[in-house]
């Protein structure tokens, strides 16, 4: 046999066989790859599922096993609780059995204390038509009737007060409705208003016109002392003169009033201004303390003579008139100084006011101010408790004593005749002293 003849194309179609199996091979892979992987997908999720579903029992089981021990334990409580009761009752039972044992004697028992739980013989049925025999007097029926119908009124009562209260009630709470929600609106629709606030001004001026009051009630309180102190010694240089020179010695007239003491000088305009606007004038030096001495005013009250209680102590009142006079002129003269201190101060605070959005103010300059009005507070401090004391120190001398009667009033010989301690008569002042300095600003300005 010789070589077997091939033709060119069956060459190529046997050599294209080895080259389409790879292909097909690798294309059956990647299928069994593919349907492997969603194998593996599926498996997983599965796996997800279970243990969700295993987490979900295992808490459940948590649950279950907490509540049966909460269980357990209130059962195990009531247990004990009811081992107990048992153990008081047989306890009970058992001292009950002794008592029984010791007193066996029935007639010793006591039997109002005891009561039965049921009854010893089983009571008759009665028949539907017999009806129960009653035996009703006229006396029975009266009350019962009386009975009935004060009860009926008392119910009717009750219901009308009950009544009574529930619109008292319902009255209320619409009031009440009402005023929470007035209150409500007010405080939603109210303007909200800063609470004005004193200035250092204002409170340099409160103080100023605290300390100028409480000098004029020192030096009012110096001139009526020195007034008495001159009566009593015009008296006593009476009383020591013999009777032949009685005649010789001039003595006050009812129409002639005494010499009033020198008043200390009060004008605070004339004297010079501090450099600062914030201080304000400087104020006359105060009077030393008095000192309380033996020959002064006593609290034990003169004896009353019956032939002078007719007399009408004219010249005490025309003293008391003139004091009065001097006293209205002061205040007037006060009032004065302190309009043209009102007048002086304001217009330096509405020109300051006006300046400072003009020019600016050196730090160091505003600081310096500071430390002024702060030393000018403390000063006036210091004067307001100097007077306050002196206050006291005065009221200390001049203690009010109780009025006596009218018809046993004293005459001008009583009031200005010195005996010693035992014959002085006090006298209160005309103008009380008060305390300034809880005072308003705005009522001390006059006007």
């Amino acid at each position: 046999m010789g070589p077997a003849n091939y033709s060119r194309t069956d060459l190529n179609n046997h050599s294209d066989v080895p080259i389409a199996d790879p292909e097909l091979q690798l294309a059956a892979h990647a299928a069994r790859a593919a349907k492997l992987h969603a194998r593996l997908m599926a498996t997983l999720d599965t796996l997800d599922s279970e243990r969700r579903t295993y987490a979900e029992e295992i808490s459940e089981e948590r649950r279950q096993r907490v509540a049966l021990q909460a269980q357990v334990r209130s059962a195990r409580a009531e247990r004990a609780a009811m081992e107990e009761e048992r153990d008081s009752l047989r306890e009970a039972v058992l001292h009950l059995i002794e008592k029984v044992e010791v007193c066996n004697d029935y007639s010793l028992w006591p039997h109002s204390g005891l009561s039965s739980t049921s009854l010893a013989v089983p009571p008759k049925p009665r028949r539907l038509h017999e009806q129960p025999q009653t035996t009703w007097t006229a006396a029975g029926r009266a009350y019962s009737a009386a009975l009935l119908t004060a009860l009926r009124e008392e119910c009717e009562r009750e219901h009308a007060a009950r009544s009574a209260a529930l619109q008292r009630v319902a009255e209320l709470e619409a009031q009440l409705a009402r005023r929470e929600a007035e209150l409500e609106e007010r405080y939603e629709t109210a303007p909200t208003s800063p609470i004005p606030s004193l200035s250092r001004d204002g409170a340099i001026r409160v103080l100023q016109q605290s300390a100028a009051r409480n000098e004029a009630l020192t030096y009012e309180v110096a001139g009526l002392v020195q007034k008495l102190e001159d009566a009593r010694a015009t008296l006593r240089a009476d009383e020591s003169l013999p009777p032949d020179h009685s005649a010789m010695t001039p003595t006050p007239t009812p129409t002639t009033p005494l010499p009033l003491p020198p008043t200390p000088p009060r004008n605070r305009a004339s004297t010079p201004e501090s450099p600062t606007p914030q201080r304000g004038p400087a104020l006359a030096p105060s009077p030393p303390p008095l000192v309380r001495s033996p020959e002064r005013l006593s609290p034990t009250p003169a004896p009353r003579h019956p032939l002078r209680d007719t007399e009408p102590p004219t010249d005490l009142a025309r003293q008391i008139a003139a004091v009065t006079e001097d006293l209205a002129g002061l205040r007037a003269e006060q009032q004065r100084l302190s309009q043209m201190q009102h007048e002086r101060v304001h217009p330096r605070q509405q020109e300051q006011q006006d300046a400072l959005p003009r020019a600016s103010t050196p730090p160091w300059r505003t600081f310096r101010r500071i430390l002024l009005v702060e030393e000018e507070c403390i000063r006036l401090r210091a004067e307001l408790a100097a007077s306050t004391t002196r206050e006291a120190a005065l009221r200390e001398l001049l203690i009010p004593t109780p009025v006596p009667a009218l018809e046993s009033l004293p005459t001008e010989r009583d009031l200005l005749d010195d005996r010693g301690d035992e014959d002085g008569v006090e006298m209160d002042l005309a103008t009380p002293l008060q305390p300034t300095v809880l005072l308003n600003p705005e009522d001390l300005w006059p006007g």
